[in-house]
């Protein structure tokens, strides 16, 4: 794994130009890497599957977090603009992405909570 060090980020290389960038280009490096040496593939064998599963959760809670119901909606829509416009320097090792995605994952099961207001109306 001595190729992690040969990178050397700059500013303004954190966020994407574009939201989506930065995700298929991981998608496109870590299915390159699932066919390469043991060591890489690795990466590729868990980035693939987990960028599925986040990007699904993430792009099904923004859908919800749409109708604003609560005050974490709208945090919840911020924080998973800025995670789909990250760049795969962020995305491609499994470790950093769930650090990078761990806040909005937590906020996630309050998007799809039900709204309490409307049931205490009731």
């Amino acid at each position: 794994m001595w190729w992690q060090f040969l990178y050397r980020p700059t500013e303004e290389q954190h966020l994407a130009p574009y939201p989506l960038i930065g995700w298929i280009k991981t998608f496109d490096m870590a299915a390159s890497f699932g066919q390469s040496a043991f060591d890489a593939s690795q990466i590729g064998a868990i980035t693939v599957p987990l960028l599925v599963v986040v990007g699904f959760a993430l792009a099904a809670g923004a859908v919800r977090a749409l109708l604003i119901r609560s005050e974490v909606d709208p945090v919840f829509l911020l924080l998973a603009v800025l995670t789909f416009s990250l760049t795969w320097e962020q995305l491609l090792y499994p470790k950093e992405l769930v650090r990078i995605t761990a806040l909005p994952l937590t906020l996630l099961p309050f998007v799809f909570a039900p709204d309490r207001a409307a049931a205490r109306d009731r």
